[in-house]
Formats: C-alpha cells, structure tokens, sequence
C-alpha cells in the first residue's frame, strides 16, 4: 500500500501525541481533516518515489508547460491537499548547490531538475518559506498574502 500506518519515526512522533502516516507516493490519496496541521518530510524521497517506483499515468499538465508531468502532479496534489487543511509544512532538500549537475547522469539532472520546479512552484505558493541554514531558520517569506499555505 502506498499510504500505511508508519511504524519507526511514527513511534516517536506517537509518544510526543502525534498520528503519523506515511505517504510513500500518491500525497492525493492522503484523507484529513480541515483542523489537521501535516507535516510532509521529505519531497526529495516522495519524488523519488514518484519518479523511480512504477511509472504513473494520471501525471497530469495543469500547471505551466515547462515543469515535468511528474513535477506537476506532486505540486497539484500538495496545492489541493492544503485547502483541505489547517496547515501544510513541507520540508524539502537544497541539492543544487554542489556544483555536480554538470557530471551527474541524465536521471539525477532529470531529479535535481524536478526538485527545482517543485520547490519553486511550491515556494511561489507557500504563505511562509523558511529555509534552515546549519540549523538556524531564516525566513525567506513570511505571511505573504498571495500566499495559499498557512
């Protein structure tokens, strides 16, 4: 099954009083209630799981026509998951910075390329974007009112 009772870091997030589900791929099928706070960790694994699992056919083109069907379906799902919601917080990755998309193979360029346009896409979105910088958050936007999160 795609979304199951998480066993692991579900435990602890248990203990401090948190229900926790795990979502490997398909984040539309996640069901919640409009008073739930979700916190998504982590993008970088849920794309991978989209773009290496079997592939997937209902990847749909509403967004722009530069971003990857697979892009575009995660950013619909997450947009949508957060109008069903109190709070959506997503923690995602910075792989862009390394200097080796030059040298990577076309899937990793296809990924980091990905990631790109989901942070991006999601960002322009988002209410708040903090971006953790050796453990110390620095708000890049706060309570922006185009934003749909938050």
């Amino acid at each position: 099954r795609d979304v199951e009772r998480s066993r692991g870091l579900g435990d602890v997030y248990k203990r401090q009083g948190f229900d926790t589900v795990e979502c490997y791929r398909h984040v539309e099928h996640i069901v919640a209630k409009r008073q739930d706070v979700l916190l998504l960790e982590c993008m970088s694994n849920l794309l991978a799981n989209e773009m290496y699992l079997e592939p997937d056919s209902n990847a749909g083109s509403d967004m722009a026509e530069t971003m990857s069907p697979v892009s575009n379906k995660i950013v619909q799902a997450l947009i949508d998951l957060s109008t069903r919601v109190q709070e959506l917080v997503i923690v995602t990755n910075d792989v862009f910075s390394d200097g080796g998309s030059l040298t990577y193979d076309e899937s990793t360029r296809e990924y980091v390329k990905n990631l790109a346009e989901i942070n991006c896409a999601l960002a322009r979105e988002a209410a708040t974007v903090t971006e953790v910088v050796c453990g110390i958050p620095v708000i890049v936007k706060k309570n922006h009112p185009m934003g749909k999160y938050g």
